[in-house]
């Protein structure tokens, strides 16, 4: 039981941090491509 209750919120951690990689990856991709549209407009 000690080992169950020291790894469940090991996991519960480690989800959470992948969770937030994976937002944080998206948002970045979001950036970019924003700052792609604003450049081509930029360059018009």
């Amino acid at each position: 039981m000690i080992t169950f209750n020291v790894s469940l919120p090991v996991l519960l951690l480690s989800s959470l941090l992948v969770i937030i990689m994976i937002l944080t990856l998206k948002n970045k991709n979001k950036f970019q491509r924003r700052k792609v549209i604003i450049a081509r407009r930029a360059r018009k």
